[in-house]
């Protein structure tokens, strides 16, 4: 079972995982408060996205532990939808204007990352872990739907 999701998970906590460590220049200007404090939410998403995934890979012996990360997913994606203020680049930051610019198109990929943690707290909580791993492959691919339009290659 846990195996089946090898490719898909690692693959998409590979993307969440570049795209929310990787550092960039966007800005020339300092860091915000605002912006710090937006990437260490969307690390700690990462965080708790690769410690699901090693899981559900059985590279760790956890299963205890699945519950207490998908409703850390879950929370921390509610607290997505205010930590992009207007004004919040900096130099590191790779959110693009667009954020902005397209804040019904961002609302949206916003709206279905929560409800993709929504459904993966959901899951845990039955404690069916094939439908955990469907969840977490469907967290992963809304991660990639953010941050394709929303946010700039890395660079270097």
């Amino acid at each position: 079972m846990a195996r089946s999701y090898a490719v898909v998970t690692r693959t998409a906590l590979a993307a969440c995982i570049v795209a929310g460590l990787a550092p960039a220049r966007v800005a020339a200007q300092d860091p915000t408060p605002d912006m710090e404090y937006r990437q260490t939410i969307m690390n700690s998403l990462g965080a708790h996205r690769g410690a699901l995934t090693a899981i559900l890979n059985e590279d760790v012996p956890h299963q205890g532990h699945v519950l207490g990360h998908a409703l850390s997913l879950q929370q921390l994606s509610a607290m997505a939808s205010d930590i992009f203020p207007a004004g919040s680049l900096g130099e590191g930051s790779r959110a693009l204007p667009d954020i902005w610019e397209d804040a019904a198109g961002f609302g949206e990929a916003l709206s279905a990352f929560q409800s993709a943690a929504d459904a993966l707290a959901e899951a845990a909580r039955a404690g069916d872990m094939t439908g955990v791993g469907d969840a977490a492959a469907g967290l992963g691919r809304t991660c990639g739907g953010c941050h394709r339009p929303f946010r700039a290659r890395a660079t270097g």
